[in-house]
């Protein structure tokens, strides 16, 4: 259970922004809004929707591969006495959990502050990491929902820099396919190793919002209880690469399309297979309800 200490994500000690449309780091691209999610990164493909999820992993491609570290996968059974997940509509403990994990890493070595001493013990390795899980949670009324969850992150470190780019996105939904809670944390680190300037900020635009004391630092923003980047938003612009945010939705979104195209935008042919799921999930969602 090294990476699992709950659902974990301590992405900041302070409030979040607002929402994350579309963003990541150089070699990350998100695309996230109610309905589905893709993440695009460094030899993989992760697409999450409230019907269900897609996963691609290039071996060969994956991470940093000219490290020369292996690829590790791993299945682990979450036990249900982990911390709960807090939300907007409800208070959600797992029940049937398989946190499913393809992890490389690229270095071993301590990450640069902000982040505290404490957390190399943990995460001694620079890494990139694809985590899911698609299981069920039973909320305070006794009900049972299916959790659809992807928990990523890339990080690179150099002579001269340090970043790192961590999203978890997360679906909660009833019987019918309706989600009742979403969580959308886009947190991303950026630190000029010659001169030690760091930014650090984190993206909110789901339902779930919680905190805890993690490594002896209160007010860490998780989601449930898997340690991530625990040092606070700075309170300044996002990060560059990150997603646009504080701005009117029409600006945010036409900014945003302007960025994907600068970029080359996301894998379209994973957002076209995500909107695909969508669309039959919708299908089937129609041809129950004229049966009823």
């Amino acid at each position: 259970m090294k990476r699992f200490v709950g659902l974990v994500v301590a992405l900041s000690l302070v409030p979040a922004g607002t929402a994350a449309a579309t963003g990541g780091g150089p070699d990350l691209k998100i695309v996230d809004n109610k309905l589905f999610t893709v993440v695009d990164g460094p030899g993989f493909t992760v697409g999450v929707t409230p019907w269900g999820m897609y996963t691609h992993i290039n071996d060969r491609r994956f991470g940093i591969p000219e490290a020369g570290r292996d690829i590790v996968r791993e299945e682990q059974t979450v036990p249900p006495t982990v911390r709960p997940i807090i939300c907007e509509n409800g208070t959600y403990r797992l029940t049937s959990t398989v946190f499913k994990t393809v992890e490389r890493a690229s270095a071993t070595a301590l990450r640069p502050l902000p982040y505290p001493p404490a957390f190399g013990n943990g995460f001694p390795d620079i890494f990139t990491f694809v985590g899911t899980i698609d299981g069920t949670v039973t909320n305070q009324d006794g009900e049972t929902f299916r959790l659809l969850m992807s928990d990523l992150a890339h990080e690179e470190l150099t002579t001269k820099s340090f970043t790192s780019t961590n999203p978890i996105h997360a679906y909660i939904v009833d019987s019918r396919g309706r989600v009742r809670d979403r969580a959308s944390l886009v947190g991303r680190v950026k630190v000029d190793r010659t001169t030690g300037a760091a930014q650090h900020n984190i993206i909110d635009e789901g339902t779930c919002h919680q905190s805890a004391t993690l490594l002896g630092q209160p007010g860490v923003t998780v989601f449930g209880a898997v340690l991530r980047a625990p040092v606070p938003d700075d309170g300044g612009a996002p990060v560059a690469g990150s997603a646009v945010r504080g701005r009117p939705a029409q600006e945010r979104e036409r900014e945003q399309r302007a960025h994907a195209r600068k970029r080359g935008g996301p894998d379209h042919a994973a957002v076209e297979r995500v909107r695909a799921v969508h669309r039959r999930a919708q299908r089937d969602r129609d041809e129950q309800g004229e049966a009823e």
